[in-house]
């Protein structure tokens, strides 16, 4: 049976390069972003990520993040794989657990989460997850 948690995060650094440059709008850049997040997770979050720009502002994103943090009284680490969309406003997707990834108090961790985050600085996670 899973365990369903929820909470929101904050931006501690954004490193963002372009890596293919098709023009001015179009291009793959290649990101390193660390978040905090809060609520029923307390962790550090360090996404490695693939974003791919559209001529409109829009982007489809792809990469894996590590957590460092606890859930309860857990603690460890783990790794997500995650895809998502960017519509100009939003930036949102969906992550799933890398199976054996888990670390410490998180050895048998699995499942699946949510993220979003828009230009107003509003965010959100969800994660549902099973220690095994």
């Amino acid at each position: 049976m899973s365990t369903h948690i929820e909470g929101k995060f904050s931006v501690t650094s954004f490193d963002e390069k372009k890596h293919l440059e098709v023009d001015e709008e179009r291009a793959v850049s290649r990101a390193t972003i660390v978040q905090t997040y809060e609520g029923g997770l307390s962790a550090e979050v360090t996404h490695e990520l693939l974003m791919c720009y559209y001529a409109d502002g829009t982007a489809d994103i792809v990469g894996f993040a590590r957590i460092v943090g606890s859930v309860g009284d857990r603690s460890g680490s783990w790794l997500e794989q995650s895809s998502g969309h960017f519509d100009g406003h939003t930036a949102s997707g969906t992550s799933a657990i890398v199976k054996g990834s888990g670390k410490d108090g998180f050895e048998n961790i699995s499942g699946t989460g949510t993220n979003w985050s828009d230009k107003d600085g509003r965010t959100g996670y969800t994660l549902d997850y099973d220690l095994g």
